[in-house]
């Protein structure tokens, strides 16, 4: 996530940048330049050290950024979502806004996990294990579908669907005003409340998909046994072009 000053903001993980500017006046991260030059946010490419396969880029993403156009950032997300055509291909708010572009990227190749491989998290932060514990986004469940491309996009559109994100009106009529306002306070803090969590995994579900950050969450975090959150090789099995091994859930004192 992106934290948010008066003057600077300081790169800390993969969730898009709360406190949008429109004017952009430093390009630090987690903004950037996409491939026309246009400023964007966590937009980067992945980490050389975690590929073992070919990856695309978009290159039609920033028609309506929010960088500029502050307009834009009283736009519905949804409104931004769009089946494909025969000349189009389907998009969403995080091609369209330009905000956290990777999870466009993830969706154009097939794997959820490109996102979390553009991503190396402070060992010091806590904003986003926390998001992900709340969300139940490190349960076995998810971790089991990281390399499941079909088998997570169907995941992430039932867990849109429950009940706990509806309070967010994230199908209807959020915007990208609506997360910062929630978003910065709990930054602010180091820790987000599960309620604030859950408006942003929410927030992910307006932008067009939440299966980047389910995934993203089960290759970078874990549970450790004594109750505390790992981030990647404090966890056990972790490999940095795998992600998080599978463990399955226990079964009772024998097994059974």
């Amino acid at each position: 996530l992106a934290s948010a000053g008066a003057d600077s903001f300081e790169w800390q993980g993969s969730l898009a940048a709360g406190g949008l500017r429109s004017d952009v006046a430093s390009l630090e991260p987690p903004f950037g330049l996409d491939m026309h030059g246009r400023p964007c946010a966590v937009c980067d490419p992945v980490l050389e050290e975690r590929v073992d396969r070919q990856y695309t880029r978009r290159t039609d993403c920033g028609n309506h950024t929010v960088f500029g156009h502050d307009d834009m950032k009283l736009v519905p997300l949804i409104s931004f979502k769009r089946a494909a055509s025969d000349t189009e291909p389907e998009t969403n708010a995080w091609c369209e806004t330009n905000v956290q572009t990777v999870c466009a990227d993830s969706l154009w190749n097939r794997d959820f996990l490109y996102q979390a491989k553009t991503v190396d998290y402070r060992r010091d932060l806590q904003w986003d294990p926390h998001y992900c514990l709340f969300n139940g986004w490190l349960e076995p469940e998810v971790v089991a579908l990281q390399h499941d491309f079909e088998g997570l996009k169907r995941k992430s559109e039932e867990v849109c669907q429950e009940e706990k994100y509806a309070f967010a009106k994230w199908n209807t009529t959020m915007t990208m005003s609506d997360m910062d306002e929630v978003f910065q306070p709990s930054m602010a803090r180091g820790t987000p409340t599960p309620r604030e969590a859950i408006f942003m995994g929410a927030w992910t579900c307006a932008m067009g998909s939440s299966g980047c950050d389910m995934a993203y969450c089960a290759y970078s975090f874990c549970k450790l046994p004594d109750g505390s959150l790992g981030k990647y090789d404090d966890c056990e099995g972790w490999d940095p072009v795998k992600g998080m091994p599978i463990h399955p859930a226990p079964t009772g004192k024998h097994g059974r």
